[in-house]
């Protein structure tokens, strides 16, 4: 309840479903996009997303530097850095360039998770963090199965992706944005303890 009462709480709700909405949009995407608007083969394309998909890795990275900076400033590098790639996705027509968006992607959206949970630890301990985990585990969800529908939706009505990644852009841009705003709460103060009488 302390938590939920907190400014930093409800801010690290609406980056976790942005940062989520924006890697499964993309994500889910991708493949469609490079085929039909690049001019991959299928082949190609599968290889490309299979590469973004295992540098997923990349958030053992992250955790590292967590230790060594913040998860906090960890985020938002890698919210920015989300949001650059997707925009650099717009302007892909090879396959070169397609690899090259794979390697950035998949350092840049693998930590997105991890870095989330060491936030939410740091910030508010580990005495409640199953409950508090719990509460963030719904708007996951909910922003996984958004962000396909999100694609199959803007492709359907404009014809293409660039609006797609236009907006994912502006979510990653948005999430590092409310992060730096998410500045770690103060813990409550506890009344001294009075001492009975003899």
């Amino acid at each position: 309840r302390e938590a939920t009462r907190t400014r930093a709480f409800w801010l690290l709700v609406t980056i976790t479903f942005l940062g989520t909405m924006a890697s499964s949009a993309t994500g889910f995407s991708l493949v469609p996009y490079l085929v039909e608007d690049a001019g991959l083969s299928i082949a190609a394309a599968a290889g490309v997303l299979s590469i973004g998909t295992f540098l997923a890795v990349a958030h053992l990275v992250w955790g590292y530097l967590a230790d060594r900076i913040t998860p906090r400033w960890c985020l938002i590098v890698m919210m920015v850095g989300a949001g650059g790639t997707t925009a650099f996705l717009i302007g892909v027509n090879s396959l070169a360039a397609a690899l090259v968006f794979a390697l950035v992607w998949g350092v840049f959206s693998g930590g997105l998770g991890s870095l989330e949970n060491m936030v939410l630890a740091e910030y508010y301990g580990r005495g409640s963090f199953g409950t508090i985990l719990g509460i963030f585990s719904p708007m996951q969800m909910i922003a996984l199965g958004l962000g396909p529908a999100l694609a199959s939706t803007v492709r359907g009505l404009a014809g293409n992706y660039d609006g797609l990644y236009g907006a994912m852009m502006a979510a990653y841009l948005v999430a590092a944005v409310l992060m730096f705003l998410a500045r770690p709460p103060r813990r409550p103060v506890l009344e001294p303890a009075t001492s009975l009488p003899t």
